[in-house]
């Protein structure tokens, strides 16, 4: 099993990575992740996350813009390939929908790039359109829809 990327504070970031990502790099990135979608929910803004996360802990990425990354970028299923764009995609959105297209039209292991960055514009601009919910749902097996609801109703969200 791989460590714990940062110490105690990071563990179910890490727990929850180890299944699929059992590798350094991988719970880095799912570190990395759940810091940028805590401190958005915690009302830091963009140039916190580019500043204190993205350029700290992905420098080949600091400073670049979607419009200069979108040309060139192609598959890369590695953390640092995917985490970068997927926090670029997200820094160059206007809203939540607007995230979820950029990161996929980089193309590449675009469902990875809008899972890593459709969370981290639900905790900023705070909204999903309820259409899209509602599909989203329709598609579990009714198993999956319950532990969601029971999981919504523990955390106080209210979709329906």
């Amino acid at each position: 099993m791989a460590g714990t990327y940062g110490g105690g504070e990071y563990r179910l970031a890490t727990e929850t990575a180890i299944p699929s990502h059992n590798h350094p790099e991988g719970i880095k990135g799912a570190v990395v992740a759940a810091r940028c979608i805590f401190h958005l929910k915690n009302g830091k803004d963009k140039d916190f996350i580019r500043q204190e996360i993205l350029d700290k802990e992905y420098p080949f990425w600091a400073g670049k813009s979607y419009e200069e990354i979108k040309p060139a970028y192609s598959f890369d299923s590695t953390c640092p390939g995917s985490l970068g764009p997927a926090i670029i995609s997200f820094l160059a959105s206007k809203d939540y929908v607007d995230c979820l297209r950029l990161a996929i039209s980089l193309g590449g292991d675009a469902d990875t790039l809008a899972a890593i960055a459709g969370p981290m514009a639900y905790a900023f601009y705070r909204e999903m359109p309820e259409p899209l919910v509602y599909q989203a749902l329709k598609k579990l097996p009714e198993w999956m829809q319950k532990t969601n609801e029971e999981f919504d109703e523990k955390c106080g969200i209210e979709y329906r």
